[in-house]
């Protein structure tokens, strides 16, 4: 967790800005669907109608997904994000415009319908504190019909020689550079490109934190899978489905 809410409030601001500043360089490198997400539609049974909910969507990659995964079902989506040049040009799937993170970080949620399908993907490792990140898996777990399923991505990018030897340089650089203090175990300032200055904060999950994510969720939805997937080595992310099975 980290220190203190201004220093949460400060890492989504820096996020903000970093969508904000590199939307076009990072649009551009998210054109393809992930793997993770063909598991996940092979469990669906939409039906001839279906309501789908997506949680900070980005550049509407899932969307696009989906309509090519179910071109008999009329898909009727609910996206939010608040970064609107990346979502530009997607014609006909209207985007609400929310910070997710400032409003989850001062418990003001969005009040949202009920949805057969509700999603957050390459989002939670954005939310700065163990309670954010719960409070997103509740307001999907609201989202969603009784009997409808629900889904997240959490990113486990230190488990990657690599990547990890990267995010150590970055994070050490970013919090000179930044004055940054209170960064919570796992917390990292992600560079982007090679470009001098340039920080996204990211948090790595572990299989213990991810596991306690899905504990929290007990009593109001039933795990049905959890399975790795995605990148290199087809282990980056951790996903989480749920099924919806009571109101609360």
């Amino acid at each position: 967790m980290t220190a203190d809410n201004q220093t949460a409030r400060r890492l989504i601001e820096l996020n903000t800005e970093f969508y904000r500043l590199q939307a076009a360089s990072f649009s551009q490198t998210r054109h393809s669907a992930w793997a993770g997400w063909e598991r996940l539609a092979d469990g669906l049974s939409l039906g001839n109608h279906a309501k789908a909910l997506d949680l900070a969507c980005g550049n509407l990659r899932f969307e696009r997904f989906l309509q090519e995964r179910f071109p008999r079902t009329r898909l009727e989506f609910d996206a939010i994000d608040n970064c609107p040049a990346l979502s530009a040009g997607a014609e006909g799937i209207p985007v609400r415009d929310l910070d997710l993170a400032q409003a989850l970080l001062e418990g003001q949620g969005p009040e949202l319908s009920e949805h057969d399908l509700a999603v957050s993907f390459g989002f939670v490792h954005h939310l700065p504190t163990f309670e954010m990140r719960c409070a997103l898996l509740e307001l999907l777990a609201r989202a969603t019909a009784p009997g409808g399923v629900f889904a997240v991505s959490c990113w486990q990018f230190m488990d990657d020689e690599g990547l990890a030897a990267k995010a150590e340089q970055t994070t050490t650089r970013g919090i000179s550079e930044l004055g940054l203090t209170g960064l919570g175990p796992r917390d990292y300032l992600i560079g982007w490109q090679t470009r001098p200055g340039v920080y996204r904060y990211c948090h790595h999950f572990d299989d213990a934190e991810v596991d306690a994510l899905a504990a929290h969720l007990a009593d109001r939805a039933r795990l049905v899978d959890s399975y790795r997937a995605d990148g290199r080595t087809g282990r980056l992310n951790r996903y989480l489905v749920f099924k919806r099975t009571r109101l609360g």
